[in-house]
């Protein structure tokens, strides 16, 4: 694991401050992760809140004991086209109803949404290159590098190249995501 890794170059303290910080992190992951989509199931079926969180909490251990990491990776492959559909529907339907793109832009800069490269040092400033580059960095490192879920993803590949790319590949993928997600909140605000 990457903890024991954690442990064999620095110490045990290294090692359990580590552990427990990704185990706080997964408890309060998971409680959004179950309760956003049962509140959305709640509002658009009527079902009760907490039985589907119980539900989709179930199934999703369910599935996991059954089909293991291949389970997992298919749900997350699944999961991302959703995502990618969704986002692409938000804007393409947003967009058309809120009367074209050069409209929504329009109502963005009206609304003060869109604002240039801001090189201001200050770390106290919010959303600047320096603040968004410097947390992306730790971010990044936080999900990519020491996050338990992702190192048995790497250690799921079959070489070491294939778990080099794949994290080659995840960088692109993610700006796409955050772009369409800006592009999807623009057009929510024009609309």
């Amino acid at each position: 694991s990457a903890y024991e890794y954690l442990e064999l170059r620095f110490n045990k303290t290294v090692r359990i401050c580590g552990t427990v910080t990704f185990i706080f992190q997964m408890v309060i992951y998971m409680g959004v992760v179950l309760y956003a989509p049962a509140l959305a199931l709640n509002a658009v079926t009527g079902f009760d809140l907490w039985g589907a969180v119980l539900a989709m909490g179930l199934v999703c251990t369910l599935y996991t004991a059954l089909g293991g990491l291949k389970a997992v990776i298919w749900t997350d492959v699944f999961q991302t086209v959703v995502m990618f559909a969704g986002q692409l529907a938000v804007i393409v339907v947003g967009a058309s109803q809120a009367g074209g793109m050069a409209e929504v832009w329009r109502k963005a800069v009206n609304g003060s949404r869109i604002s240039g490269l801001d090189l201001n040092p200050d770390p106290l400033e919010r959303h600047t290159f320096w603040t968004l580059g410097v947390g992306g960095v730790f971010l990044m490192l936080a999900l990519y590098g020491v996050n338990q879920a992702q190192v048995q993803r790497y250690l799921s590949s079959r070489t070491e190249r294939e778990a080099v790319m794949s994290c080659y590949v995840v960088f692109p993928c993610q700006q796409i995501v955050l772009c369409l997600g800006c592009l999807m909140g623009l057009v929510m605000f024009a609309r």
